[in-house]
């Protein structure tokens, strides 16, 4: 048996298409099926989450995913089994490393299985399969677990796995949370021009709905997030569940405000004063000492009071004030419900924009800004 040691350049998407076909099991022959496989000791447990040494010298935490797909232009594969020395744990022992790797023929990595000691009996924990497309690539994972009842081993049972999808030139289009060829409950869409480009990632996990987009600038970085308003728990000026654009850090309370109209507010105060405001020049949004309103650095653009129950809501005129106001000032314009209490205002998207941004066929790339401004 070859004593060269696990080759993991695959599982960073470091060799290049065509380079050799891995010899792995397919997702079908289950975690257990390794015929032909080399086997090697790991004297390290991987039951639990460890901090080992990586390749290049640092420390490597190996809670989550083994493989997860690093959101930017290149959508290279990154995760802790990628990054970890495994030559810094081998162990020439296969009968009583906790840990076991086996490889095909050219030192692809096709498993790692865990073993564990119950009641004086060796028994197989779980561990990771990895998979690979017709060229060699990385295509997916699946991970097992098992349930131990009176010291016998017990069957293992899928607990999580991923699969990767490119087109003919390569790029990874999608990425399911299942193994290649199952269903899915969702997964995540990326969307690239004709040059490859990525424009955006669209995610449906875990419902199967869209609700968080990445846009992606020409030089591969993240740009915006936009999401739906149920997604991260924001305020509403009204009724329904708007998308609308992240901003940027802010220790803000943010309130999605409804371009399409409607807006309205319930404070239960009667006739409570209220104020949306611009920040004037020269003052930072996130000053600790500038939180109320203060006529000396904030500018009103409507105001008014709550009615008999409590309800705040502007008229149509106020609100085409406000919306106006934060296209112009955007991350700069706040509502006061009260004296005190204020929200970071910040414009929904109309709703056949979020159309055209959660599309994964719409390669424009202004898919996800309003129409005057692409």
């Amino acid at each position: 048996m070859r004593k060269r040691f696990v080759r993991l350049a695959l599982l960073c998407g470091a060799v290049l298409p065509g380079a050799g076909t891995a010899a792995c099991p397919s997702p079908a022959a289950g975690f257990e099926a390794v015929p032909g496989l080399d086997v090697h000791g790991v004297a390290v447990e991987l039951s639990g989450a460890r901090v080992l040494l990586g390749q290049d010298g640092s420390r490597v935490d190996t809670a989550g995913a083994p493989i997860t797909v690093r959101p930017d232009g290149d959508l290279q594969l990154t995760g802790w089994a990628a990054r970890v020395d495994w030559r810094a744990y081998a162990s020439p022992d296969i009968d009583t490393a906790p840990t076991l790797a086996y490889r095909d023929a050219d030192g692809t990595l096709c498993r790692l299985a865990r073993w564990t000691w119950v009641r004086g009996e060796r028994l197989r924990d779980g561990g990771w399969a990895f998979f690979y497309d017709a060229a060699g690539r990385p295509s997916g994972y699946a991970a097992y677990d098992a349930r131990f009842g009176k010291g016998r081993q017990a069957a293992l049972q899928r607990s999580d796995a991923a699969c990767l999808l490119r087109d003919a030139a390569g790029h990874v289009t999608r990425f399911v949370p299942a193994v290649c060829g199952e269903a899915a409950d969702g997964d995540v869409r990326y969307v690239r021009d004709e040059a490859g480009t990525l424009l955006r990632a669209i995610d449906h996990r875990p419902t199967g709905q869209a609700h968080t987009v990445v846009e992606f600038g020409s030089d591969g970085k993240q740009k915006r997030r936009l999401t739906l308003a149920s997604v991260r728990g924001v305020m509403v000026s009204g009724q329904g569940n708007p998308a609308f654009v992240m901003p940027g850090q802010t220790r803000e309370r943010v309130m999605v405000w409804q371009e399409e109209g409607g807006n309205a507010v319930e404070t239960g105060i009667p006739q409570e004063p209220w104020r949306i405001v611009r920040l004037d020049a020269g003052f930072a949004q996130d000053d600790p000492g500038a939180q109320s309103w203060d006529p000396a650095w904030q500018t009103v653009i409507v105001s008014g009071a709550s009615d008999a129950t409590g309800r705040i809501r502007p008229d149509p005129v106020a609100s085409r004030q406000v919306s106006d106001a934060l296209r112009e000032h955007p991350g700069r314009v706040f509502w006061y419900v009260d004296g005190s209490t204020r929200f970071l205002l910040v414009p929904s998207l109309a709703p056949q924009v979020w159309a055209a941004c959660v599309d994964a066929e719409n390669v424009a790339p202004g898919a996800c800004a309003p129409a005057e401004r692409r």
